[in-house]
């Protein structure tokens, strides 16, 4: 939970160094702006759809931990615990470093020339025109980074669903109060699915229809509008998910705190390890 907030929080502020860096109006009012813009623009770029990729397989990954707690409780204790997931975090967030690396060699950052300064922006080079290359990378976008997490995501919560709606109807034969923290979680689980698949499924439909018709395909008016909304919801929910969970988890806060005392600690303690071996050389 803490990794996905954090992939979450990180790729929001991402989104909003993109936003700046594209501004026309702000680029030419700063120079500041400008120079930033041309060493930092794709490497934030590559940081905010990684993290996004990464947030996404996590939280494919919370599904099945999830549906695990509810069909095997006894089992998921020992076989999902804290070291599993943060190595599972950690492999995930490798693995779309490795997926994503293809941004690296096929975009880079251009001057072109405006009215009253040059401008840089983010083109292809020589490689992201490769015709080749790029049916690649689209086909590896719509299996691994759309079709797959999508599809597991409608079957695991599919599956945690129908199991919390057999465990309501058993709880509710035994005591109130069963049936209610039954109910929570199942609008919790179709709270996730409904904003997942919303924020998904524009997105996929395009990509899968320019890989069968080609780029030169025209999008229509209805789809331009939905992959637009569907991405300022997907963009306004990783941003606003760190925060969420701050406010609303008790476990998050404490777990997120603990953290940061951890880090602190062995700070001071490199610091305290760092001033005895110059005493000692003194």
């Amino acid at each position: 939970m803490i990794a996905l907030a954090i992939y979450n929080f990180i790729a929001g502020i991402c989104i909003i160094g993109n936003t700046m860096m594209v501004n026309k109006q702000f680029l030419r009012q700063h120079q500041w702006l400008r120079e930033m813009t041309t060493r930092a623009h794709l490497p934030c770029y590559y940081v905010r759809y990684t993290l996004d990729n990464a947030a996404t397989y996590l939280l494919n990954a919370l599904s099945l931990d999830r549906l695990l707690a509810i069909r095997h409780p006894m089992h998921r204790v020992l076989w999902c615990t804290s070291r599993r997931a943060m190595i599972c975090s950690v492999l995930l967030l490798l693995l779309c470093v490795g997926i994503n690396s293809h941004m690296l060699v096929r975009l880079h950052v251009v001057l072109v020339p405006d009215d009253l300064c040059d401008l840089p922006v983010i083109s292809y080079t020589e490689i992201g025109q490769d015709r080749n290359i790029n049916k690649i990378v689209m086909y590896t976008r719509l299996i691994l980074q759309q079709g797959i997490p999508l599809i597991m995501m409608i079957i695991t919560n599919s599956w945690t669903i129908y199991e919390i709606t057999k465990s309501i109807k058993f709880r509710k034969q035994n005591s109130d109060q069963g049936g209610q923290q039954g109910v929570q979680c199942l609008g919790m689980t179709l709270g996730v699915i409904i904003v997942f698949v919303i924020t998904q499924i524009p997105a996929t439909s395009y990509s899968l229809s320019v890989v069968i018709n080609g780029t030169s395909v025209a999008t229509s008016e209805a789809q331009g509008v939905a992959i637009v909304l569907s991405e300022i919801v997907r963009w306004c929910n990783t941003f606003v998910n760190f925060f969420v969970y701050l406010i609303i988890d008790k476990k998050f806060r404490r777990d997120l705190s603990r953290i940061c005392k951890r880090g602190s600690c062995q700070k001071s303690s490199e610091t305290t390890t760092t001033n005895e071996i110059r005493l000692n050389q003194c």
